[in-house]
């Protein structure tokens, strides 16, 4: 197992992010300059956490390759994750699948153009007393990298 801290994970976050922007841009900024009236339709954003993920992943294989990186994960077990009797499903969470002792990261994103983070900031606190997650964070995607903001909870 490799050892590892807050400041290594909040990095490797960074990094994934960096990533994100340079090559999945479009994704984020997706405006269409000349009919501002067709820029009601965002990109998704499942698809946005999805390309995080893949550059996630590639810091998981070399740091974390004990854990398993899930998306839109809603398990708990053999059932389903819960947060006041209600079924719950985080962005994506760093884990081992099967149990709740290795709790490890929760993540929820908000796009620039959906920035109410209160229901998101109120999931992770939930996940993390419910589930025993070690961190979490909102992660709010900017138009540009300078704009983009992680907000750990």
């Amino acid at each position: 197992m490799n050892t590892f801290n807050e400041k290594s994970l909040k990095n490797y976050i960074d990094e994934a992010i960096d990533k994100l922007y340079k090559n999945d841009s479009h994704l984020i900024r997706c405006v269409n300059e000349e009919d501002k009236s067709k820029n009601k339709y965002h990109v998704s954003e499942r698809s946005i956490v999805s390309r995080f993920g893949i550059y996630f992943e590639e810091c998981r294989l070399k740091f974390f390759s004990e854990y398993d990186l899930d998306i839109e994960y809603n398990r708990d077990i053999y059932d389903c994750k819960r947060l006041a009797g209600k079924p719950v499903i985080p962005d994506l969470i760093l884990h081992k699948r099967g149990t709740n002792e290795n709790n490890l990261l929760v993540l929820e994103f908000k796009t620039w153009w959906n920035r109410d983070q209160n229901n998101d900031i109120n999931k992770i606190k939930g996940l993390k007393k419910e589930y025993g997650y070690r961190y979490g964070a909102v992660i709010l995607i900017g138009k540009t990298r300078n704009d983009c903001k992680v907000n750990w909870i």
